[in-house]
């Protein structure tokens, strides 16, 4: 019996140097810089919220993986042109990128122009972290970001019919307007049914706190606005 204690314990040992061996090979002295958020978490900006405003700043977050050293770390960006749909005077992507010594997150710096073609057609821009000298593209997953930029606001697709029963009711521009303000994301289309009905419950709370407030959100004719997800 003890015997056998002595082994399990040299085994989960020799576990513990293994893991520890293996974290350190993995990166050693490498550097890479990839997104905060998955490729599958596309981001929809419209200039409906930004009425005065003909640039939008957005701050788009990196990080960090490996040996941090004193000193900033470049990388860069390179809009994918072949798989976006916007035309280069919609954005300013500066290729060369600095994420800030002694930092483990950072922002890219990032800029939507308006252009009157947003008024009628949302346009798609993809953007991927590229390997430089001083740091390597992270994780596939988390190494792309794709943006839709527009200035207008209609029924996306996938505000179906079963987004319609079970989720958010009826579509409207004003609900949409608000849903996208709460959710921070006016795309579901590669979201799972989980996460689709999180967020949507995230509004249904976001309404009953403004309702009990004293100040619900209203539709065009007045009435309050609903969604007729359970939870």
């Amino acid at each position: 019996m003890k015997m056998k204690k002595i082994a399990y314990l040299l085994t989960s040992f020799l576990l513990v140097l293994a893991c520890e061996k293996v974290e350190l090979e993995t990166f050693g002295d490498q550097k890479f810089v990839q997104f905060v958020d998955a490729y599958q978490d596309s981001t929809t900006l419209t200039f409906v919220f930004f009425p005065n405003q003909t640039t939008i700043d957005y701050p788009l977050q990196v990080k960090l993986l490996g040996r941090m050293e004193d000193k900033d770390v470049t990388y860069k960006l390179r809009v994918v042109e072949e798989e976006s749909t916007a035309p280069s005077g919609f954005y300013s992507i500066p290729e060369d990128q600095v994420l800030r010594k002694g930092k483990v997150t950072d922002t890219a710096q990032v800029q939507f122009i308006k252009q009157p073609e947003l008024e009628t057609k949302a346009y798609r821009i993809v953007v991927d972290v590229v390997s430089t000298k001083d740091a390597s593209a992270g994780e596939t997953l988390y190494s792309r970001k794709v943006f839709w930029i527009s200035n207008m606001i209609a029924q996306p697709e996938w505000w179906d019919a079963t987004i319609i029963k079970s989720f958010l009711g009826a579509y409207s521009d004003l609900k949409f307007m608000e849903f996208i303000k709460v959710a921070g994301t006016g795309d579901l289309t590669d979201k799972s049914w989980d996460e689709r009905r999180a967020l949507c419950l995230k509004f249904k709370y976001y309404l009953q706190q403004q309702k009990d407030a004293g100040n619900p959100v209203k539709e065009a004719d007045g009435a309050n606005m609903t969604v007729p997800i359970l939870g």
